[in-house]
């Protein structure tokens, strides 16, 4: 489907703002084309839902090819790409943690980097694939990788990084990104040329080699001392360069780097060895909270301009007014002033020292129930599970060659089921145990009843703990988790896509491969293979 022309595009009229604009207020990026929305809401009434989509010069719906809307996908965050930092957060959209919601414009996600990796990874697998194939794509679209590619030339030219600082190189790639994000958006607000060339699929994929490169050089920068990894980073443009900053330990920033298929079975199992000693584990829960407990400051100690300001000279200027003097001598801002854009410039940098702002995440930092500080998230803890099993089976071919990495990684991945619920008393759950709960806070049992996106990767955890992988059409049985103990009696049926699965210890393997003729009847469910019996030597 790569060559097909099937592939539409939705008509939204919001509008992302110029690049430079983005600069200038990370925070009010984007505006609504009400002009553009009365004329598509008038074309309804003559194409019906179609005029919806994005139409060509004929009104009828663009349709670009399969390759082309994948590479779309990707442009759209390669464009806020900032090397060592992370995915600028610029289109007022929080990411999966919505807890996070207040880091839209400051921040940079290392998470969406190491999801972009992979997802790359699947493209260029793809592409190799494809051979010497060649793909339509838009004139734009050419335009989009060639002025991507030329960013990122002087980061990879060691000369030119020695006469610039990290943070100078930095603010280059992501305004040369950033602007061909902006002519490609132009195009696509304006209408495209029409015009179309043919890409071959090599040229694809070194351009995904370029890019993998980079994603993976900021996956590295954001190792931690402790083994960890940054999730999240806070940046700061200046006029020639910007500051990064890192944030607090996150689980999410681990599951992700774990996810990403960067990391060897070796530093997988080295980074879940950090997890187990971080203050992200809970003891009592045996599982991982989404951030560190820690405690928010009292009501008397928020808002107190520090001792060695109190006698600068634009502290007298504004007491009284802007500042205000307590009873004890204490200056604090007036609590009618919301953030430091309804100050005076003089007054703005004082305001962030005493609130900080620029580093305000949103509820993680500040609740302590609902995703907040000391909160266990079972879906992230279920994500971290699934990662985990990814990593067993990169690392081992084969159930029945030995694997000291394995091992390891396989000790990690029994211990975090074991903190799921259904392995739990109902006084440490909090709850009956086969109930689903988003969260568990530090101060009760789980909290919000209810099922999350948590089944999606527990369903996708038991396929592999079941051993049950697709190759090239066939079922291949590779049990690497299994043990005596999940056998009763002897036996350990269950059904997948329809049909009945009876797995049998026994003293020789014997039907571990299904060839793909007799799973496509499986994956058909059309019946004709009614019972698997397959024989395993534990």
């Amino acid at each position: 489907m790569l060559a097909m022309r099937e592939f539409a595009f939705a008509a939204v009229p919001y509008r992302i703002k110029s690049y430079d604009e983005i600069v200038a207020n990370p925070k009010d990026t984007i505006r609504f084309d009400h002009a553009e929305h009365e004329r598509i809401l008038n074309l309804v009434k003559t194409y019906g839902q179609d005029a919806k989509l994005l139409l060509d010069s004929s009104n009828q719906p663009l349709l670009v090819t399969g390759a082309e809307k994948l590479l779309i996908t990707l442009f759209a965050k390669l464009s806020n790409h900032i090397p060592g930092a992370g995915i600028w957060m610029n289109t007022l959209r929080p990411e999966w943690n919505d807890a996070n919601n207040a880091l839209v414009g400051n921040g940079a996600s290392v998470v969406t980097v190491c999801y972009m990796h992979r997802f790359m990874q699947v493209l260029k697998q793809l592409f190799t694939e494809a051979g010497d194939a060649t793909y339509a794509i838009h004139e734009e679209v050419l335009r989009f990788i060639l002025e991507i590619m030329a960013a990122a030339m002087p980061l990879s030219d060691t000369n030119k990084t020695k006469s610039a600082t990290l943070e100078q190189m930095m603010r280059i790639y992501i305004d040369g990104v950033g602007r061909a994000g902006e002519h490609y958006r132009n195009a696509a607000y304006e209408g495209f040329c029409g015009k179309q060339v043919e890409l071959d699929a090599s040229r694809i994929c070194e351009f995904l080699d370029a890019m993998l490169a980079m994603t993976g050089w900021t996956i590295e920068a954001n190792q931690r001392e402790d083994g960890l990894y940054d999730a999240y980073n806070l940046v700061k443009f200046t006029d020639k360069s910007l500051e990064v900053t890192s944030l607090y330990e996150m689980l999410e920033g681990q599951v992700a780097v774990l996810s990403a298929r960067y990391l060897s079975g070796e530093q997988a199992a080295d980074l879940l060895d950090a997890m187990r000693q971080s203050a992200l584990y809970r003891e009592d829960q045996q599982s991982y909270m989404l951030y560190p407990n820690r405690r928010r400051p009292a009501f008397l100690e928020m808002n107190n301009l520090p001792d060695e300001a109190k006698d600068l000279p634009v502290v007298q200027k504004y007491l009284g007014t802007i500042l205000k003097q307590d009873c004890d001598g204490g200056i604090h801002f007036d609590a009618k002033y919301r953030n430091a854009n309804e100050l005076p410039d003089e007054l703005k940098d004082l305001y962030e020292q005493v609130f900080h702002h620029h580093a305000f995440t949103g509820r993680s930092g500040t609740f302590y129930k609902y995703e907040g500080l000391g909160s266990i998230y079972w879906h992230m803890v279920s994500k971290l599970l699934l990662a985990v099993g990814e990593n067993i089976r990169s690392v081992s071919q084969s159930w029945l060659t030995p694997n000291p990495v394995r091992d390891r990684l396989i000790a990690h991945y029994r211990a975090i089921k074991e903190g799921l619920g259904l392995h739990k008393s109902p006084e440490q759950y909090g709850s009956f145990p086969f109930d689903a709960y988003s969260h568990t806070p530090a101060m009760s049992g789980v909290q919000q009843p209810g099922m999350t996106g948590q089944v999606k990767e527990d369903i996708l955890s038991r396929w592999f703990e079941l051993g049950i992988e697709v190759h090239d059409g066939a079922i291949r049985i590779n049990p690497l988790m299994l043990r005596k103990s999940d056998f009763c009696d002897g036996q350990l049926a269950f059904t997948y896509c329809g049909t009945r699965f009876v797995y049998h210890l026994a003293d020789e393997n014997k039907c571990l491969d299904i060839p793909a003729d007799t799973a496509a009847h499986i994956f058909a469910r059309d019946n004709q293979v009614k019972q698997l019996d397959i024989n395993i030597a534990l």
